[in-house]
């Protein structure tokens, strides 16, 4: 295998030194043999192999033989043994010096053979480091950006933030690196053009901007280039899309986790609309995993959001609110995990006492009591008695709805639970059956979150 694949890199650097150019035959050859191998390469062969293909280069005069020379280089570096000789044999730099051509294919397969050498290697990202290779690669996003063509494939456009993707993952340096080089700012422009007109390049832009965003500086430079209003427009347009929704909410649910400024800025982008979409797509999916995983992190990330008191209040519009509606829903959709986060939701809604009258009025707390005998019979039961009962104990503090719920029989719902062998759920149930006797305090606007 060594042996014929480096006769055949002969022949076409023999092929470019006499005639200078390259025989697209003997690059399918080459191509034919890589996809065929089932043995790692031998040093001694990599480094004839890659010394060939350097003078190989050299010797092609036509830009397009270029092209080829880095598009057979992007498929050697598909192979882990060879990507540390790549580097050490000077490639990062010569692809980076090809990357202001003018000629697209060329530009493309370069990017690729950096991609590709970078690709899971810290040698290869250091050296890209050092080079300055960031800086190099974010300017041609800006420049893919500013002159995005919706009518054409663009497929530089997606090996561009490919690549970025491939140099930014698990390496915060360098992810750093591209947020400093402006990266975060120009993948949003391009996330925002696609999102109808090329499917593929809007998710590997998505995937490219939730890499940058593991360094503090890539949550930074995504709000301030207004990231939150540009991935929920993609959720509200393309919640239907499994694959993109599924990427923009592993991007947005790390965001409402312990930032409540965030919170803010999502719901005031109807963050929580987009989400009740999405759930609402997924229901009755539950076997597929994608979808499960949508649903369940849709319903978390809405939960959540309400903990923060101004996104409550805001969603709550006197208890007319859609998010309000959904959740007393939730409650009846037969489906365990929207089940307890609507129990949960309808907790966190009930943190002020003109909030828990006006869900009394409407009859959430009937809602909760009728799930009460569904939660006894579901694999542990207890976190769902757990919320019901953290969602009561909210809903009966406030004078004037004590008797509206004794009269539903929620005392008997909290005595029929005192033999539980949970001590959450015996917290959960005696503070509730204080809350039903208790004298309302002076000030009791605000309650805890369930």
């Amino acid at each position: 295998m060594d042996e014929l694949l480096l006769d055949l890199f002969q022949k076409l650097h023999d092929t470019a030194e006499n005639r200078g150019l390259i025989v697209e035959d003997d690059k399918e050859a080459i191509f034919k043999n890589l996809k065929s191998k089932q043995e790692v390469l031998n040093v001694t062969t990599i480094q004839s192999i890659l010394e060939l293909l350097k003078k190989t280069l050299m010797h092609a005069r036509n830009v397009l033989d270029k092209a080829k020379v880095f598009d057979i280089l992007a498929e050697l570096a598909k192979s882990d043994e060879v990507r540390d000789f790549c580097v050490d044999a000077g490639w990062i730099a010569i692809a980076l010096d090809y990357l202001e051509n003018d000629e697209q294919s060329v530009v493309l397969h370069a990017l690729r053979s950096i991609g590709n050498i970078c690709y899971n290697n810290e040698l290869g990202r250091k050296a890209l480091l050092g080079a300055n290779g960031a800086d190099d690669i974010s300017r041609k996003l800006q420049s893919l950006n500013e002159s995005y063509d919706p009518t054409k494939d663009n497929r530089m456009d997606v090996v561009t933030c490919g690549c970025v993707l491939n140099l930014a993952t698990d390496d915060v340096e360098l992810a750093e690196d591209f947020v400093n080089c402006g990266a975060m700012p120009h993948l949003l422009g391009l996330t925002q053009q696609s999102i109808h007109s090329n499917p593929v390049l809007c998710r590997m832009a998505v995937s490219a901007i939730s890499e940058l965003m593991e360094c503090a500086n890539g949550k930074t430079s995504f709000k301030e280039s207004g990231g939150p209003a540009i991935l929920l427009q993609a959720l509200k347009e393309d919640y239907r899309d499994e694959e993109l929704s599924y990427l923009l909410l592993e991007t947005l649910n790390p965001l409402v986790m312990g930032d409540d400024i965030m919170k803010k800025e999502l719901v005031n982008a109807g963050c929580t609309e987009a989400l009740i979409h999405v759930v609402d797509s997924c229901k009755g999916r539950e076997d597929d995993e994608s979808s499960k995983y949508r649903l369940e992190t849709a319903s978390d990330m809405i939960v959540t959001i309400l903990t923060d008191d101004e996104c409550m209040a805001r969603l709550f519009q006197d208890g007319n609110g859609i998010v309000v509606q959904e959740c007393a829903n939730w409650l009846n959709s037969r489906n365990k995990h929207l089940e307890i986060s609507g129990a949960l939701a309808l907790g966190n809604f009930g943190r002020s006492d003109h909030n828990c009258i006006k869900l009394v009025e409407k009859g959430v707390h009937k809602d909760l009591l009728n799930f009460l005998p569904i939660a006894k019979q579901r694999p542990e039961s207890f976190k769902y008695i757990q919320a019901i009962f953290g969602a009561l104990k909210n809903l009966a503090l406030p004078l004037p709805n004590k008797p509206i719920l004794l009269n539903d029989g929620c005392l008997e719902a909290c005595l029929s639970q005192l033999s539980s062998q949970s001590s959450l759920v015996l917290t959960k149930v005696l503070g509730t059956m204080c809350a039903l006797m208790a004298a309302p305090s002076k000030d009791a606007s605000v309650k805890s979150s369930a």
